[in-house]
């Protein structure tokens, strides 16, 4: 790592050693967020710090859903028209309510796709949480192209639990799943 002098460094009231370890820790949180959600992901990051960060237990009120169109238009650079088309497919083939895949469409999707009624919706809330970068419980269509995009590019460390559900399904492709599929 290349030191960095003391006249580059925004003074903040610190000591030398204190303002490096500063920069240094700032200049990791941006790699890391960068390296976990992606520069799409990372500008709508940027764009959400304003908002404040739901509560936990607490119902979320979410705003209008985004227009699959506009995010087509935006994600057109990573992702082709036809991943595009049938992302969009597969998006509301999980039983979206209201543009969004909650703890409960995605429980009623795991539970018919395994066929066990013991998938606990806190266990879909887990799920959800990885790739809920908004935290506002549930899956944006944002968030859902920020997963396929960490799936196309096979980035190890971009996996979650909802990527790796996603590809099962979408390999076994059952018969209740084309069904879903074909509806849209």
């Amino acid at each position: 790592m290349a030191s960095t002098q003391p006249q580059d460094l925004p003074s903040i009231g610190l000591t030398t050693n204190e303002e490096q370890l500063q920069a240094e820790e700032d200049r990791l949180n941006r790699n890391i967020s960068m390296s976990n959600v992606g520069a799409k992901g990372q500008a709508y990051l940027d764009q959400m710090k304003n908002q404040p960060a739901a509560s936990p237990k607490k119902q979320v009120q979410r705003g209008a859903a985004e227009a699959w169109v506009d995010l087509h238009a935006e994600y057109g650079d990573i992702l082709d028209a036809a991943e595009l088309s049938l992302f969009h497919k597969h998006f509301q083939a999980f039983g979206t309510t209201n543009g969004y895949i909650t703890a409960a469409n995605l429980r009623d999707t795991m539970v018919t796709f395994f066929g066990q009624e013991d998938i606990t919706l806190e266990r879909c809330e887990e799920t959800i949480a990885e790739v809920d970068y908004d935290q506002d419980q549930a899956i944006s269509y944002r968030e859902f192209l920020e997963v396929m995009c960490a799936i196309k590019s096979k980035d190890r460390s971009r996996r979650s639990k909802f990527g790796n559900f996603y590809k099962v399904i979408t390999l076994k492709n059952p018969p209740f799943w084309q069904q879903r599929v074909r509806r849209y």
